[in-house]
């Protein structure tokens, strides 16, 4: 099964597409230890611009949940931003202020309170912490790809936008469940 976790406003075509947005092919709280039972033997997966939006803590254990309904050898593609890349782009004149904070971290909430998760990014986001992530869940080396190469480079993977300031992460999932 192909999917798109967290799909939004940007579902794919050809994917099954998650969220709890009316759009999403499959209705799921992508934070509950339960999900639908449909979603299994995943071998195609695509989180984008999700991670940093969920506690650093929430986001490891989401990965952990993908990884345990995924088939060995399952493909995980993660893009998201890069704040030191915007860090880098800021300093040279590539973006404004407003648009790093918009990229950096802006605000630890409560995980609790479903009122306030929306665009907050509850951490600094970087390749770095992401492979860090994928490691501890149980899935393999990640190899990151300039985003705007992602659909050459891996075939069948949509982009939603090749904006410099992000960042493309591809793993396969591990025979041996780490956690």
């Amino acid at each position: 099964m192909k999917v798109h976790f967290a799909s939004g406003p940007h579902p794919f075509e050809g994917w099954v597409n998650v969220d709890y947005t009316a759009k999403a092919d499959i209705k799921a709280d992508l934070l509950s230890p339960t999900w639908p039972s449909e979603l299994h033997n995943l071998h195609d997966i695509y989180v984008g611009h999700f991670l940093e939006h969920l506690t650093y803590a929430e986001a490891g254990q989401f990965l952990g949940r993908v990884r345990d309904i995924s088939i060995p050898g399952a493909r995980l593609t993660v893009v998201g931003p890069d704040v030191e890349r915007a860090q880098r782009m800021l300093d040279q004149g590539a973006i404004d202020q407003e648009f790093y904070n918009a990229v950096a971290a802006h605000g630890e909430i409560s995980p609790e309170d479903p009122n306030n998760r929306g665009a907050v990014h509850m951490w600094d986001c970087t390749p770095g912490r992401v492979k860090h992530l994928l490691s501890q869940y149980g899935w393999g080396d990640a190899v990151e790809i300039p985003i705007a190469r992602l659909p050459q480079m891996v075939p069948g993977v949509p982009v939603i936008s090749a904006a410099p300031w992000q960042f493309a992460l591809v793993t396969y999932a591990e025979n041996v469940k780490k956690n």
